[in-house]
């Protein structure tokens, strides 16, 4: 059962697209095929912010309470979002994964089984709610 929090953002939760890798800059030999699902947070991440944003969220290490992946959108004109690929080192703390993208944004994701409930706040934007299942 999702959370009420995600069952508001859809009817029927749709099955996402991967956002477009191409934008990656991956190190040589790396293959998201390969990415390990065996720690609670490891693995290849697809879903949306707000049911709009298609979003992609790779966490291929995870070291005890530091996490490291690639977080990836694709284009969205209403929020004015282009698409892109960034390289993260996260912090897994009190059960939720923590991306602090500087000063501005901070997304925090938190394990509801195979799905991640997500929020992101933004001092420009205020807050989105997001939702990823695990591929």
């Amino acid at each position: 059962m999702r959370r009420l929090a995600v069952a508001c953002l859809f009817a029927t939760t749709p099955a996402w697209a991967q956002a477009d890798l191409s934008t990656c800059s991956f190190p040589s030999g790396f293959s998201v095929a390969n990415v390990a699902s065996s720690d609670p947070y490891g693995g290849v991440w697809v879903g949306s912010w707000d049911g709009r944003l298609t979003h992609t969220l790779i966490v291929d290490q995870v070291n005890g309470a530091t996490a490291h992946g690639y977080y990836v959108v694709d284009d969205y004109a209403p929020w004015g979002v282009d698409a892109g690929c960034w390289e993260f080192d996260g912090e897994i703390s009190e059960g939720s994964l923590v991306i602090n993208f500087g000063t501005a944004v901070v997304v925090t994701y938190n394990q509801d089984g195979d799905d991640l409930t997500a929020s992101w706040w933004s001092s420009n934007t205020g807050g989105t709610p997001g939702a990823l299942t695990r591929q």
